[in-house]
């Protein structure tokens, strides 16, 4: 089981080091832990206290060290628990993409149809495709901004939601760069989101 998870974490950590991705060897762990608990509980008094006093300054030094955002969130969600803050503005402070949306939905007709260049489109009540274009034209491989463009025109796309933090440097990719000057308006542009309105 150690071996297991040892080898599981140094995989995680090397090729893909999401927090997510470790899911799978909390159970493994526990076990370990459920373990060693037990082990030092068996233990004499004097090793016992020792133990149990470093696990308690560990998990103390987590919580006011290393998760001061964590208890920070924890905090505000007790806010909306007890009706002191609204539901509305703490997803607004917490989540980047609610304020885009909240603009698209208040602004943007019902029968606009937006390309969202991010994964996170689950505020958005219009009818949206998703792609990330990125520098050599996305994973449709656009090599010119009038392809993008008569592809866009062809699936009735009349509006891109573009999020720039993924962008080098906050420069346009390329081929949204060909198209930026005469076929996109820009209509939104606060925080990492931009936007646009395209004119074919």
């Amino acid at each position: 089981v150690l071996y297991y998870s040892l080898i599981f974490f140094v995989v995680w950590m090397l090729f893909s080091p999401l927090k997510r991705y470790l899911i799978p060897i909390f159970p493994l762990l526990s076990i370990m832990v459920a373990y060693i608990v037990m082990r030092v509980w068996e233990a004499r008094r004097i090793i016992r206290v020792p133990l149990f006093l470093l696990v308690t300054l560990t998990l103390l030094f987590q919580m006011i060290y290393l998760a001061p955002e964590g208890l920070s969130k924890i905090y505000q969600r007790v806010l909306v628990l007890i009706g002191l803050t609204s539901q509305e503005e703490y997803i607004f402070q917490n989540e980047e993409t609610y304020p885009v949306y909240k603009y698209v939905n208040r602004n943007l007709s019902p029968e606009a149809k937006l390309l969202i260049m991010d994964i996170r489109a689950f505020y958005c009540d219009r009818p949206y495709i998703t792609s990330i274009i990125g520098k050599d034209g996305g994973r449709y491989r656009f090599g010119k901004g009038k392809e993008l463009l008569a592809r866009l025109e062809e699936l009735g796309v009349s509006h891109i939601v573009a999020n720039q933090s993924s962008w080098d440097k906050e420069r346009y990719p390329q081929v949204l760069e060909e198209i930026r000057a005469e076929h996109l308006r820009v209509i939104y542009d606060r925080g990492p989101f931009i936007v646009f309105q395209i004119h074919y």
